[in-house]
């Protein structure tokens, strides 16, 4: 069983009582599609936002603020997608050399779709839950696509899932 997180990001803080909870997940499709439950027990929201903080700040992706808010730096996004990246080349590579009889038959072409999808945005990885975006929540690889830089972004409530 695997464990990852959902950080609730916005563009404002929110009040504690406004934090993410398991009950926002309660008939979601996020629950059965990507995730078998979600759990906000036993979190120390610090701990989790420092392990978020040395993570990606350490990468120069983001600049935090004492607040729990960051802001991501210029050329933060390219630096962020820079490894998967050339994944994702590799694979579109491999997947223009793919023959019609393989691909007819399907030889390789679903590994190699999967490799594309999970190059470009990884599903079974962090998420940020926010009602400023939609669907709800959205991998952090769609967060970076979409997210601002130069913008304050807020670290609410925190809850993890697994699958």
């Amino acid at each position: 069983m695997s464990y990852k997180t959902i950080y609730q990001i916005t563009t404002e803080p929110l009040e504690e009582n406004e934090f993410v909870t398991e009950n926002d997940f309660i008939d979601d499709r996020f629950i059965g599609s990507i995730a078998a439950s979600v759990t906000g027990s036993n979190i120390d929201r610090q701990k989790e936002i420092q392990i978020f903080r040395e993570w990606i700040d350490g990468n120069e992706i983001v600049h935090f603020n004492s607040d729990d808010s960051f802001v991501i730096l210029p050329g933060g996004k390219e630096k962020y997608f820079k490894g998967v990246f050339k994944k994702f080349k590799k694979a579109v590579q491999r997947a223009a050399d793919i023959t019609l009889e393989k691909f007819a038959g399907g030889v390789d072409c679903s590994q190699i779709v999967g490799q594309i999808e999970t190059s470009f945005c990884e599903k079974l990885e962090d998420y940020v839950y926010s009602d400023e975006f939609e669907p709800n929540p959205i991998p952090f690889d769609e967060f970076m696509r979409n997210a601002e830089p130069g913008k304050q972004y807020y670290i609410n409530g925190i809850i993890r899932y697994h699958w």
